[in-house]
């Protein structure tokens, strides 16, 4: 049995390409990952600590072995590195990126 926040759940509702989302690749050690998610320019969390670090949130199920240091790739080859890996408890994932290369 599964719990209400394990990962498992399709997501995919969420994150439409070309609607509200967009697909990126991820070079991760074990191989590209291909991963549809919405990018984000700045965020507070709850604490009201602000940032200006852009975060891409996904599926946490559907980044397989990504880590920090790994390279995001957008459509229009715009790569980010990958600073923080940040799962929400909820299936989740908001990856903190560093500036375009």
């Amino acid at each position: 049995m599964t719990g209400p926040f394990d990962g498992a759940e399709d997501l995919s509702a969420f994150f439409v390409d070309g609607e509200h989302a967009e697909s990126v690749v991820i070079a991760a050690a074990g191989g590209d990952v291909t991963v549809v998610g919405a990018f984000f320019e700045s965020f507070s969390d709850d604490e009201g600590i602000d940032s200006s670090d852009m975060i891409f949130q996904c599926a946490l199920a559907d980044i397989g072995a990504s880590a920090q240091g790994d390279v995001l790739t957008r459509d229009d080859d715009s790569a980010y590195t990958i600073r923080d890996i940040q799962p929400d408890g909820t299936g989740l994932v908001n990856i903190v990126v560093h500036g375009a290369r």
